[in-house]
């Protein structure tokens, strides 16, 4: 099984010539469709992109604080 680590690392490591080309999460997901691990990573991918736009609302709330 393929831990949500995992998959960040995946995504972070974005240098090597198999990744090259992932810009978003729709590419890694039609890049993956079929794979065992699919709808795990792609439950994962959701959890990061939920996360990702709660974190830039806090960052716009802090930012127009100042």
């Amino acid at each position: 099984m393929i831990s949500p680590e995992d998959v960040a690392a995946w995504l972070m490591a974005s240098h090597t010539e198999e990744q090259k080309g992932v810009k978003d999460y729709d590419k890694l997901l039609e890049r993956i469709k079929g794979a065992p691990e699919y709808s795990h990573i792609r439950s994962v991918l959701k959890k990061i992109i939920r996360d990702e736009k709660r974190h830039v609302k806090m960052l716009g709330s802090l930012y127009s604080e100042r």
